[in-house]
Protein backbone atom coordinates (compact mmCIF):
# COMPACT_ATOMS: atom_id res chain seq x y z
CA UNK A 1 0.00 0.00 0.00
CA UNK A 2 1.53 3.73 -0.84
CA UNK A 3 0.20 6.63 0.80
CA UNK A 4 1.12 9.51 -2.25
CA UNK A 5 1.09 13.15 -1.28
CA UNK A 6 1.41 15.60 -4.21
CA UNK A 7 1.72 19.24 -4.62
CA UNK A 8 -1.76 19.03 -6.39
CA UNK A 9 -3.92 15.97 -7.50
CA UNK A 10 -5.88 16.63 -11.40
CA UNK A 11 -9.35 15.51 -10.68
CA UNK A 12 -12.19 14.82 -13.40
CA UNK A 13 -14.84 16.37 -11.27
CA UNK A 14 -13.60 19.47 -12.47
CA UNK A 15 -10.85 19.15 -14.76
CA UNK A 16 -8.45 20.80 -12.02
CA UNK A 17 -5.54 20.40 -9.31
CA UNK A 18 -6.80 19.89 -5.63
CA UNK A 19 -4.74 19.17 -2.66
CA UNK A 20 -5.48 15.52 -1.35
CA UNK A 21 -3.70 12.16 -0.69
CA UNK A 22 -4.03 9.26 -2.72
CA UNK A 23 -3.89 5.91 -1.84
CA UNK A 24 -3.37 2.91 -3.64
CA UNK A 25 -3.28 -0.78 -2.93
CA UNK A 26 -1.90 -3.79 -4.97
CA UNK A 27 -3.55 -2.91 -8.47
CA UNK A 28 -5.89 -0.62 -7.38
CA UNK A 29 -6.51 3.29 -6.00
CA UNK A 30 -8.54 2.88 -2.78
CA UNK A 31 -8.76 6.25 -1.67
CA UNK A 32 -8.98 9.84 -2.79
CA UNK A 33 -9.37 12.81 -0.65
CA UNK A 34 -8.01 15.73 1.98
CA UNK A 35 -5.15 14.60 4.14
CA UNK A 36 -7.06 15.41 7.37
CA UNK A 37 -9.63 12.82 6.48
CA UNK A 38 -7.36 9.73 5.43
CA UNK A 39 -8.70 6.77 7.74
CA UNK A 40 -5.75 6.11 10.44
CA UNK A 41 -6.07 2.20 9.00
CA UNK A 42 -3.88 3.64 5.95
CA UNK A 43 -1.49 5.58 7.76
CA UNK A 44 -0.42 2.40 9.91
CA UNK A 45 0.07 0.04 7.11
CA UNK A 46 1.04 2.16 4.14
CA UNK A 47 4.03 3.38 2.80
CA UNK A 48 4.37 7.21 2.23
CA UNK A 49 5.51 8.33 -1.21
CA UNK A 50 6.43 12.69 -0.64
CA UNK A 51 6.17 14.00 -4.00
CA UNK A 52 5.38 17.10 -2.14
CA UNK A 53 6.65 19.19 -5.18
CA UNK A 54 4.97 17.25 -8.19
CA UNK A 55 2.03 17.42 -9.53
CA UNK A 56 0.30 14.35 -9.92
CA UNK A 57 -1.84 13.18 -12.66
CA UNK A 58 -3.29 10.00 -14.30
CA UNK A 59 -1.51 8.20 -16.67
CA UNK A 60 -1.03 9.37 -20.43
CA UNK A 61 -3.30 7.28 -22.82
CA UNK A 62 -1.73 7.65 -26.11
CA UNK A 63 -4.15 5.94 -28.55
CA UNK A 64 -1.84 5.81 -32.08
CA UNK A 65 1.19 3.99 -31.84
CA UNK A 66 3.11 1.49 -34.54
CA UNK A 67 5.52 -0.91 -32.14
CA UNK A 68 6.60 -2.38 -34.74
CA UNK A 69 7.71 0.34 -36.93
CA UNK A 70 11.07 1.79 -36.41
CA UNK A 71 10.51 5.94 -36.51
CA UNK A 72 13.60 5.18 -39.53
CA UNK A 73 13.29 6.37 -43.12
CA UNK A 74 13.17 2.49 -43.90
CA UNK A 75 9.91 1.72 -41.57
CA UNK A 76 8.04 -0.11 -44.18
CA UNK A 77 11.53 -1.87 -45.72
CA UNK A 78 12.39 -3.03 -42.15
CA UNK A 79 9.12 -4.00 -40.62
CA UNK A 80 8.46 -6.53 -44.01
CA UNK A 81 12.36 -8.05 -43.98
CA UNK A 82 12.10 -8.61 -40.49
CA UNK A 83 12.01 -11.73 -38.18
CA UNK A 84 8.94 -12.33 -35.86
CA UNK A 85 11.29 -11.97 -32.73
CA UNK A 86 13.34 -9.27 -34.03
CA UNK A 87 9.96 -7.01 -34.25
CA UNK A 88 8.82 -7.95 -31.14
CA UNK A 89 11.68 -7.07 -29.21
CA UNK A 90 11.91 -3.91 -31.05
CA UNK A 91 7.87 -3.73 -29.80
CA UNK A 92 9.29 -4.54 -26.31
CA UNK A 93 11.96 -1.97 -26.12
CA UNK A 94 9.66 0.70 -27.94
CA UNK A 95 6.78 0.17 -25.40
CA UNK A 96 9.09 0.41 -22.57
CA UNK A 97 9.82 3.97 -23.77
CA UNK A 98 6.23 4.81 -24.12
CA UNK A 99 5.61 4.21 -20.57
CA UNK A 100 8.83 5.83 -18.98
CA UNK A 101 8.34 8.53 -20.63
CA UNK A 102 4.35 8.50 -18.57
CA UNK A 103 2.54 6.63 -21.13
CA UNK A 104 0.26 4.32 -19.40
CA UNK A 105 -2.05 3.02 -21.46
CA UNK A 106 -1.64 2.92 -25.06
CA UNK A 107 -3.26 1.98 -29.02
CA UNK A 108 -1.55 -0.26 -31.44
CA UNK A 109 -3.42 1.15 -34.57
CA UNK A 110 -1.56 -1.36 -36.94
CA UNK A 111 0.54 -4.33 -36.38
CA UNK A 112 1.48 -7.74 -37.55
CA UNK A 113 -0.58 -10.31 -35.62
CA UNK A 114 2.56 -11.45 -33.82
CA UNK A 115 2.72 -8.64 -31.60
CA UNK A 116 -0.97 -9.81 -30.03
CA UNK A 117 1.72 -12.29 -28.22
CA UNK A 118 3.18 -9.46 -26.36
CA UNK A 119 -0.34 -9.43 -24.44
CA UNK A 120 -2.25 -6.94 -22.85
CA UNK A 121 -0.73 -5.88 -19.63
CA UNK A 122 3.28 -7.34 -19.79
CA UNK A 123 5.18 -6.12 -17.43
CA UNK A 124 7.00 -2.66 -17.98
CA UNK A 125 5.03 -1.92 -20.75
CA UNK A 126 1.56 0.15 -21.10
CA UNK A 127 -1.50 -1.05 -20.85
CA UNK A 128 -1.97 -2.21 -24.40
CA UNK A 129 -5.11 -2.43 -27.02
CA UNK A 130 -4.25 -4.42 -30.15
CA UNK A 131 -5.86 -3.65 -33.70
CA UNK A 132 -3.25 -6.16 -35.18
CA UNK A 133 -3.47 -5.88 -39.22
CA UNK A 134 -5.71 -2.86 -40.37
CA UNK A 135 -8.82 -3.83 -42.59
CA UNK A 136 -7.57 -2.24 -45.95
CA UNK A 137 -8.32 -2.44 -49.63
CA UNK A 138 -6.76 -4.34 -51.98
CA UNK A 139 -3.54 -2.94 -52.32
CA UNK A 140 -4.64 -0.43 -49.80
CA UNK A 141 -2.48 1.28 -47.18
CA UNK A 142 -0.56 -1.22 -44.77
CA UNK A 143 -1.83 -4.00 -46.96
CA UNK A 144 1.64 -5.88 -46.32
CA UNK A 145 0.40 -6.37 -42.69
CA UNK A 146 -2.36 -9.03 -44.07
CA UNK A 147 -5.63 -8.14 -43.82
CA UNK A 148 -7.59 -7.27 -47.32
CA UNK A 149 -10.95 -7.20 -47.45
CA UNK A 150 -13.59 -5.66 -49.83
CA UNK A 151 -16.85 -7.75 -50.31
CA UNK A 152 -19.35 -7.84 -47.70
CA UNK A 153 -18.79 -10.99 -46.78
CA UNK A 154 -15.24 -10.19 -46.71
CA UNK A 155 -15.26 -7.49 -44.12
CA UNK A 156 -17.45 -9.59 -42.11
CA UNK A 157 -15.13 -12.38 -41.88
CA UNK A 158 -11.93 -10.04 -41.36
CA UNK A 159 -13.66 -8.34 -38.19
CA UNK A 160 -14.64 -12.03 -36.63
CA UNK A 161 -10.90 -13.11 -37.20
CA UNK A 162 -9.58 -10.23 -35.59
CA UNK A 163 -11.67 -10.62 -32.48
CA UNK A 164 -11.02 -14.52 -32.52
CA UNK A 165 -7.41 -14.10 -32.58
CA UNK A 166 -7.86 -11.18 -29.43
CA UNK A 167 -7.84 -8.02 -31.48
CA UNK A 168 -9.22 -5.31 -29.03
CA UNK A 169 -10.01 -2.39 -31.40
CA UNK A 170 -10.51 -2.35 -35.53
CA UNK A 171 -8.55 0.03 -37.13
CA UNK A 172 -10.08 0.95 -41.25
CA UNK A 173 -7.96 2.02 -43.78
CA UNK A 174 -10.72 4.79 -45.28
CA UNK A 175 -8.09 6.38 -47.31
CA UNK A 176 -4.73 5.23 -48.94
CA UNK A 177 -1.81 6.30 -47.21
CA UNK A 178 1.66 8.07 -47.47
CA UNK A 179 4.20 5.40 -46.14
CA UNK A 180 2.88 2.25 -48.45
CA UNK A 181 4.28 2.36 -52.26
CA UNK A 182 2.12 2.70 -55.25
CA UNK A 183 -0.88 3.87 -52.89
CA UNK A 184 -2.67 7.28 -53.80
CA UNK A 185 -3.32 9.05 -50.20
CA UNK A 186 -6.57 11.25 -51.64
CA UNK A 187 -8.14 7.78 -52.61
CA UNK A 188 -11.42 6.51 -50.77
CA UNK A 189 -10.60 2.41 -50.11
CA UNK A 190 -14.50 1.91 -49.31
CA UNK A 191 -17.81 3.46 -49.36
CA UNK A 192 -20.20 4.24 -46.46
CA UNK A 193 -21.77 1.30 -46.50
CA UNK A 194 -18.89 -0.61 -46.49
CA UNK A 195 -17.92 1.04 -43.48
CA UNK A 196 -21.02 0.50 -41.65
CA UNK A 197 -20.26 -3.03 -42.10
CA UNK A 198 -17.05 -3.10 -40.79
CA UNK A 199 -18.21 -1.12 -37.53
CA UNK A 200 -21.62 -2.84 -37.53
CA UNK A 201 -19.57 -5.98 -37.26
CA UNK A 202 -17.21 -4.88 -34.73
CA UNK A 203 -19.56 -3.39 -32.22
CA UNK A 204 -21.46 -6.73 -32.18
CA UNK A 205 -17.96 -8.00 -30.68
CA UNK A 206 -17.38 -4.73 -28.40
CA UNK A 207 -14.53 -3.62 -30.44
CA UNK A 208 -13.61 0.35 -30.52
CA UNK A 209 -13.09 1.17 -34.04
CA UNK A 210 -10.99 3.78 -35.70
CA UNK A 211 -10.04 4.75 -39.53
CA UNK A 212 -6.84 6.31 -40.99
CA UNK A 213 -8.67 9.02 -42.86
CA UNK A 214 -6.52 11.79 -44.69
CA UNK A 215 -9.28 13.61 -46.93
CA UNK A 216 -12.32 15.43 -46.53
CA UNK A 217 -14.20 13.51 -48.65
CA UNK A 218 -13.05 10.10 -46.22
CA UNK A 219 -14.14 12.29 -43.06
CA UNK A 220 -17.81 12.01 -44.51
CA UNK A 221 -17.38 8.53 -45.27
CA UNK A 222 -16.73 7.76 -42.10
CA UNK A 223 -18.77 9.67 -39.91
CA UNK A 224 -21.97 8.73 -41.84
CA UNK A 225 -20.73 5.15 -41.51
CA UNK A 226 -20.28 5.43 -37.64
CA UNK A 227 -16.58 5.37 -36.93
CA UNK A 228 -16.08 5.95 -33.39
CA UNK A 229 -12.82 7.61 -33.81
CA UNK A 230 -11.18 9.48 -37.00
CA UNK A 231 -7.78 9.10 -37.46
CA UNK A 232 -5.52 12.46 -38.83
CA UNK A 233 -8.53 14.38 -40.70
CA UNK A 234 -5.65 15.69 -43.20
CA UNK A 235 -7.86 17.39 -45.62
CA UNK A 236 -5.15 16.54 -48.05
CA UNK A 237 -5.88 17.21 -52.08
CA UNK A 238 -3.76 16.71 -54.33
CA UNK A 239 -2.00 20.17 -56.59
CA UNK A 240 -3.37 20.07 -59.87
CA UNK A 241 -0.02 22.55 -60.89
CA UNK A 242 2.43 20.78 -58.33
CA UNK A 243 1.34 17.20 -58.06
CA UNK A 244 1.88 17.79 -54.12
CA UNK A 245 -0.25 17.27 -51.47
CA UNK A 246 -1.84 20.54 -49.71
CA UNK A 247 -4.41 20.76 -47.04
CA UNK A 248 -8.19 22.55 -48.30
CA UNK A 249 -10.33 22.55 -45.11
CA UNK A 250 -14.18 22.55 -46.03
CA UNK A 251 -16.25 24.07 -42.51
CA UNK A 252 -19.30 22.73 -43.58
CA UNK A 253 -18.44 19.39 -44.31
CA UNK A 254 -17.36 19.74 -40.38
CA UNK A 255 -20.39 21.22 -39.46
CA UNK A 256 -22.02 18.36 -37.66
CA UNK A 257 -24.77 18.17 -34.48
CA UNK A 258 -22.79 17.06 -31.44
CA UNK A 259 -24.08 13.71 -31.54
CA UNK A 260 -23.09 13.33 -34.91
CA UNK A 261 -19.48 14.17 -34.04
CA UNK A 262 -16.88 11.39 -33.77
CA UNK A 263 -13.84 11.09 -31.37
CA UNK A 264 -10.46 13.02 -33.29
CA UNK A 265 -7.24 11.59 -33.46
CA UNK A 266 -5.11 14.39 -35.20
CA UNK A 267 -1.51 13.30 -34.72
CA UNK A 268 0.52 16.77 -35.23
CA UNK A 269 3.58 15.52 -33.88
CA UNK A 270 3.62 12.99 -36.51
CA UNK A 271 6.87 13.52 -38.53
CA UNK A 272 7.02 17.05 -36.81
CA UNK A 273 10.83 16.60 -36.14
CA UNK A 274 11.32 16.25 -39.83
CA UNK A 275 11.16 19.87 -40.58
CA UNK A 276 13.07 21.23 -37.26
CA UNK A 277 16.79 21.87 -39.31
CA UNK A 278 14.75 24.58 -40.99
CA UNK A 279 12.19 25.41 -38.60
CA UNK A 280 14.69 26.46 -36.03
CA UNK A 281 17.18 28.13 -38.89
CA UNK A 282 19.63 26.07 -38.52
CA UNK A 283 19.78 25.84 -42.23
CA UNK A 284 17.92 27.48 -45.11
CA UNK A 285 14.44 25.21 -46.54
CA UNK A 286 14.69 24.16 -49.71
CA UNK A 287 11.30 25.54 -51.53
CA UNK A 288 9.61 22.19 -50.76
CA UNK A 289 10.44 22.78 -46.98
CA UNK A 290 8.76 25.72 -47.71
CA UNK A 291 6.17 24.78 -49.03
CA UNK A 292 6.04 21.77 -46.08
CA UNK A 293 6.30 23.96 -43.56
CA UNK A 294 3.49 26.02 -44.81
CA UNK A 295 0.92 23.04 -44.83
CA UNK A 296 1.74 22.82 -41.36
CA UNK A 297 0.60 25.70 -40.24
CA UNK A 298 -2.56 25.17 -42.37
CA UNK A 299 -2.65 21.85 -40.57
CA UNK A 300 -2.96 24.13 -37.26
CA UNK A 301 -5.36 26.43 -37.91
CA UNK A 302 -7.42 23.41 -39.19
CA UNK A 303 -7.23 21.44 -36.17
CA UNK A 304 -7.61 24.96 -34.10
CA UNK A 305 -11.11 25.57 -36.05
CA UNK A 306 -12.42 21.40 -35.55
CA UNK A 307 -11.48 22.70 -31.50
CA UNK A 308 -13.84 25.65 -31.64
CA UNK A 309 -17.34 23.30 -33.39
CA UNK A 310 -16.86 21.27 -30.37
CA UNK A 311 -15.17 18.25 -31.75
CA UNK A 312 -14.30 15.89 -28.98
CA UNK A 313 -10.17 14.63 -29.19
CA UNK A 314 -8.11 11.95 -28.35
CA UNK A 315 -3.91 12.02 -28.26
CA UNK A 316 -2.27 9.81 -30.30
CA UNK A 317 0.98 10.26 -32.14
CA UNK A 318 1.47 7.37 -34.69
CA UNK A 319 4.82 6.97 -33.09
CA UNK A 320 6.90 4.32 -35.43
CA UNK A 321 6.37 6.42 -38.61
CA UNK A 322 9.39 8.46 -40.02
CA UNK A 323 10.85 10.36 -37.68
CA UNK A 324 8.23 10.40 -34.66
CA UNK A 325 9.64 8.36 -31.69
CA UNK A 326 7.62 6.57 -28.91
CA UNK A 327 9.47 8.86 -25.80
CA UNK A 328 7.88 12.04 -27.28
CA UNK A 329 3.88 11.81 -26.59
CA UNK A 330 4.62 15.54 -24.78
CA UNK A 331 5.46 17.08 -28.22
CA UNK A 332 1.47 16.25 -29.04
CA UNK A 333 0.26 17.69 -25.68
CA UNK A 334 2.40 21.02 -26.19
CA UNK A 335 1.49 21.45 -29.79
CA UNK A 336 -2.06 20.76 -29.59
CA UNK A 337 -2.04 23.48 -26.41
CA UNK A 338 0.31 25.89 -28.13
CA UNK A 339 0.07 26.07 -31.68
CA UNK A 340 -3.55 24.64 -31.73
CA UNK A 341 -5.07 26.57 -29.17
CA UNK A 342 -6.25 23.79 -27.10
CA UNK A 343 -6.98 24.54 -22.99
CA UNK A 344 -4.66 23.35 -20.67
CA UNK A 345 -7.91 21.05 -19.29
CA UNK A 346 -8.70 19.62 -22.41
CA UNK A 347 -5.23 18.65 -23.45
CA UNK A 348 -5.22 16.76 -20.43
CA UNK A 349 -8.44 15.35 -20.58
CA UNK A 350 -7.81 14.66 -24.04
CA UNK A 351 -4.88 12.35 -23.01
CA UNK A 352 -6.28 10.87 -19.94
CA UNK A 353 -10.31 10.66 -19.45
CA UNK A 354 -11.19 10.43 -23.12
CA UNK A 355 -8.40 8.77 -24.67
CA UNK A 356 -9.24 5.53 -22.35
CA UNK A 357 -13.21 6.39 -23.14
CA UNK A 358 -11.86 5.53 -26.71
CA UNK A 359 -9.88 2.43 -25.57
CA UNK A 360 -13.31 0.93 -24.14
CA UNK A 361 -11.29 1.75 -20.71
CA UNK A 362 -13.39 4.39 -19.39
CA UNK A 363 -14.46 2.43 -16.12
CA UNK A 364 -10.68 1.72 -15.56
CA UNK A 365 -8.35 4.01 -16.08
CA UNK A 366 -8.19 7.52 -17.35
CA UNK A 367 -9.13 9.36 -14.44
CA UNK A 368 -8.10 8.98 -10.64
CA UNK A 369 -10.76 7.58 -8.40
CA UNK A 370 -11.56 4.69 -6.54
CA UNK A 371 -11.76 0.95 -7.93
CA UNK A 372 -9.42 2.54 -10.98
CA UNK A 373 -6.31 1.22 -11.67
CA UNK A 374 -2.92 2.82 -9.84
CA UNK A 375 -2.11 4.25 -13.19
CA UNK A 376 -0.70 7.62 -12.08
CA UNK A 377 2.45 9.93 -13.08
CA UNK A 378 3.88 13.18 -11.59
CA UNK A 379 4.95 16.00 -13.19
CA UNK A 380 7.96 19.06 -11.68
CA UNK A 381 5.66 21.42 -13.62
CA UNK A 382 2.08 22.31 -13.66
CA UNK A 383 0.79 22.04 -17.30
CA UNK A 384 -1.65 24.76 -15.90
CA UNK A 385 1.91 26.74 -15.85
CA UNK A 386 3.26 25.02 -19.62
CA UNK A 387 2.40 22.95 -21.96
CA UNK A 388 6.27 21.68 -21.96
CA UNK A 389 5.51 20.14 -18.40
CA UNK A 390 4.84 17.33 -20.03
CA UNK A 391 8.39 16.69 -20.79
CA UNK A 392 9.32 16.33 -17.34
CA UNK A 393 7.39 13.31 -16.12
CA UNK A 394 9.45 12.28 -12.79
CA UNK A 395 7.42 9.49 -11.39
CA UNK A 396 5.12 6.79 -13.07
CA UNK A 397 3.08 4.24 -11.45
CA UNK A 398 1.26 1.41 -13.03
CA UNK A 399 -0.96 -0.75 -11.79
CA UNK A 400 0.23 -0.11 -8.91
CA UNK A 401 4.32 -0.57 -9.06
CA UNK A 402 6.24 2.17 -9.43
CA UNK A 403 8.27 1.98 -12.76
CA UNK A 404 10.16 4.79 -12.30
CA UNK A 405 11.30 7.29 -9.65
Amino acid sequence: MYIIKPKGIFLSDDNNFHKGIVVTEGEKIVWVGDEEDLPSHFTEKGQLIELRDKWLLPGLVNTHVHLEFDASNDVVDNFTSSSKEELLALAQHQGEQLLYSGVTTARDAGSSWNLLELGANSPNLPRLVFCGPPVTAYNGHLFFMGCEAESTKELADAVRIHYEKGATSLKIMATGGQITPNCDPVKAAYSVEQIKTIVESAHQYNLPTLAHCLTTEGFAICSAGGVDCIEHCACFVRSKESGLLEREFIPEIFELDDKQKPLLMIGVSTCYNLLNEVRFGRREPTPLEVFKLEQERILFEIVHHLIVLGYPFVIGTDAGVWGTYFNETHLELSLMGERAGMSWQEVVRSATERGAQCLGLGDEVGIIREGYFADLIALDESPQESFNAFEKVSWVMKDGRIVKE
